[in-house]
């Protein structure tokens, strides 16, 4: 009971707060998420990514997150792509789904190329439905016997709808430097989510979706032949919710193995300390494996023991026909 009331509190205490888009730790590797600028940039001629996140199994129903998307370039400097994303919450089975076509153009700021800016755009769909029926509300609380909640007690609540289907718009811009042989290849993006703002509401109001304002940067530092480090940094801003996230990841080559080995870390934090993060993968060939958990350092850490968020993704690159890159695009990853 007393389990029950603290996961109702905290629940009640959300509903002054406007909603927040969902969140991947490993964002650096959901290149259409984080940024439509993003779109085609790649050394090979194509991306193939995959993300499943499973978070607060803890505390509640678990919130779980999966998406793939794919995007392509082309020789005329013009990058395309798609992403869908899901993502369920909670016992209403509140369900966000996703669907988003990606466009972007790539130029070079030089003549030899080191210097390349990408512009980026996605427009698509977002689709809300949500089962009111597997809900608790204030007014089925039943303070007789000790207390509790009543399912039979009127839930006050009158709906609109139980689905929601409105357009959304992305725009996203990235710059980077990219020779090979450079010591440092730093790069730096901004985006901006659901420019148009539209109405999501179930009831009979216009409760619009905030505008989620995205700055990523960071540089891959080559060490050496066989290893590599990359900071990198997130900032995200959504209302009046920010998230922070500083991240140190390692790729160390495995000669025997003809594998890169993978080891990292992230803070992340909002108002306050919110979670560590310890990051591992493998790089092999054409694909890259990753997993994560988010070690919770929040306020709910007394209610789920520390226990957050695993994280898994997989990513595949290659190329239509044989060809040789000139130079090196900003793998975040």
């Amino acid at each position: 009971m007393l389990r029950g009331i603290k996961i109702f509190l905290i629940l009640l205490s959300a509903i002054k707060c406007s909603g927040q888009d969902p969140h991947l730790s490993q964002y650096y590797t959901a290149p259409l998420y984080l940024n439509p600028g993003m779109c085609g940039l790649i050394d090979e001629d194509f991306r193939i990514s995959g993300n499943y996140r499973s978070q607060w199994q803890s505390v509640t129903v678990p919130y779980v997150t999966t998406a793939i998307s794919y995007d392509m370039k082309s020789r005329k400097k013009f990058g395309f792509g798609a992403l869908v994303l899901n993502s369920k919450a909670g016992n209403g089975n509140f369900n966000t789904f996703n669907i988003l076509l990606s466009g972007a153009y790539h130029v070079s700021l030089d003549s030899s190329n080191n210097h390349r800016l990408s512009f980026g755009f996605q427009g698509g769909i977002i689709h809300k439905n949500i089962d009111w029926f597997q809900l608790i509300y204030g007014n089925q609380y039943d303070r007789s016997n000790g207390g509790g909640f009543n399912s039979d007690f009127d839930r006050g609540v009158e709906l609109l709808t139980t689905n929601i289907t409105v357009p959304d718009l992305n725009i996203g811009m990235m710059y980077y430097y990219g020779p090979v042989k450079s010591l440092f290849n730093p790069f730096l993006g901004a985006s901006v989510y659901h420019i148009t703002r539209p109405n999501e509401s179930f009831f009979n109001d216009d409760i619009k979706i905030p505008r989620k304002y995205i700055v990523h940067g960071g540089t891959k530092i080559n060490v050496s032949k066989t290893w590599q480090l990359l900071p990198l940094i997130g900032f995200m801003r959504q209302e009046k919710f920010n998230d922070l996230a500083i991240n140190l990841i390692s790729h160390y080559y495995l000669k025997d193995s003809r594998a890169y080995l993978v080891l990292g870390t992230t803070y992340r934090t909002t108002r306050h300390i919110d979670a560590v993060i310890m990051h591992t993968g493998l790089k092999k060939g054409k694909f890259l494996y990753y997993l994560s958990y988010d070690v919770n350092a929040s306020i709910l850490s007394s209610l789920s023991k520390g226990r957050g968020g695993i994280e898994f993704s997989v990513q595949y690159t290659g190329y239509f026909m044989p060809h040789i890159p000139k130079f090196s695009c900003p793998r975040l990853q």
